[in-house]
């Protein structure tokens, strides 16, 4: 997703730089005008969504005839507290006055930042004002909302009120949820901070409409059933990412139950046991698309990696494995896990596995559709002959005792 840009002040009626002169008309000017024409709309859309604000801004300013052009499909990624800048405000009011809140595709709520300001632009007052009210009703079309928080106890007041906010109670479709600590008064817990607020049907019918979820807890404390409390509203989730420490696995075996329906599932921060989310019996998540874990290198979990099946995951085009230090018994559940053809795995993450140098071939015969690999973090060299026609990113880091491996297929080494 774009970064973030600095919104701009008063002075200016639109995101737009002062107007240039026309210059000689290129081959690539002419290709942005096609593609950022009105007749191509679908095209001109797709094309901006992989702009960052600051970069539509400049786009725009490039000549007369591109600036016609841009300006009616801009996208705007907006952190909320630097919106509320009294310099920067009423700019943004003329501009979703000419082209209407849809623009805002991204909206950003720092707790964490904007507690280092005064307290007037923290974002209970935001989200209570005049101004924050204005700007989130206007998010018609809003595709990603990120919230950091400094403590867990203040996302179940901030949800209810961002749910009612929302012109016609529209949900993004993607959230990402960040918060240092879950600090709570005696008696308290995660479900009961939760449930006077999410169990109001516009609330639970938004958090349902959420297709794909970010959380990083870090070391927050919570424990697994905490963490399932925090997913449970979620039950339209299709795409999650999570990263939350705890001291035990058992939220594993409660993901396979309730998220069955999962496309995208990426584990870090914990050392999963992958024998909980892939039972070689009961397999689930037949729907994953993606995957990446960090899985623990203990006898379970390495002989889960060694019993997948990869006919249990038809749909899977992206796999990452990563793991500390595997030693060279350990490396042969990788080879176990790549024995069997996976004929549409496009994408391939190792990272911190030993790799044997009988791993190369057998990756490149039985992952024929393979597009992308990289191998990361690895304590030893990697001797093996690796040729794969269909591979155009290899990213070995030191990883590759003879360079030429890569080389003979024509594809440069990082």
């Amino acid at each position: 997703m774009p970064a973030q840009t600095i919104l701009p002040d008063q002075s200016h009626d639109s995101p737009k730089a002062p107007p240039t002169a026309p210059g000689r008309a290129s081959v690539g000017h002419d290709l942005l005008c096609w593609i950022l024409h009105p007749a191509h709309p679908f095209i001109g859309r797709q094309f901006i969504t992989y702009l960052s604000t600051r970069d539509q801004i400049r786009l725009a300013a490039a000549s007369h005839s591109l600036r016609s052009f841009v300006e009616p499909v801009y996208q705007v990624d907006m952190p909320l507290h630097a919106a509320m800048d009294s310099r920067r405000y009423p700019g943004l009011a003329r501009i979703l006055r000419q082209h209407g809140g849809g623009i805002i595709r991204r909206l950003d709520i720092n707790e964490r930042e904007a507690s280092t300001r005064t307290a007037a632009r923290r974002p209970a007052k935001v989200l209570g004002s005049r101004r924050g009210h204005r700007i989130i009703q206007q998010c018609s079309q809003l595709e990603w909302l990120s919230i950091s928080l400094t403590n867990l106890d203040r996302w179940p007041q901030m949800t209810h009120r961002l749910a009612h906010l929302m012109p016609k109670h529209r949900a993004p479709q993607q959230l990402t949820l960040h918060f240092e600590a879950a600090w709570f008064r005696p008696r308290q817990t995660v479900r009961s901070i939760m449930e006077p607020y999410f169990n109001h049907p516009v609330v639970k019918h938004w958090l349902a409409r959420i297709r794909r979820l970010d959380i990083d807890a870090g070391h927050s404390g919570l424990n697994s059933a905490e963490i399932m409390d925090l997913l449970a509203p979620f039950t339209g989730l299709e795409a999650l990412n999570l990263a939350a420490y705890t001291e035990d696995y058992l939220h594993g075996r409660e993901l396979v139950h309730r998220f069955p329906q999962i496309k995208q599932l990426r584990l870090h921060e914990l050392a999963w046991d992958t024998g909980l989310l892939f039972h070689p019996r009961r397999p689930a998540f037949h729907h994953l698309v993606n995957l990446d874990v960090f899985a623990a290198l203990d006898e379970t979990t390495l002989a889960t990696l060694r019993s997948l099946n990869a006919k249990d995951y038809p749909c899977l085009r992206g796999l990452g494995v990563a793991c500390h230090s595997m030693t060279f018994d350990e490396g042969e559940a990788l080879m176990s896990l790549f024995e069997q053809p996976w004929p549409k795995l496009k994408s391939l993450r190792l990272n911190g596995c030993f790799l044997r140098d009988e791993l190369g071939p057998l990756i490149a015969r039985n992952l024929p559709q393979l597009q992308f690999a990289t191998l990361e973090e690895f304590s030893d060299f990697w001797n093996t002959d690796f040729y794969s026609e269909s591979v155009g990113y290899f990213s070995a880091g030191n990883c590759l005792l003879r360079k030429d491996v890569v080389c003979d297929v024509g594809i440069a080494a990082d």
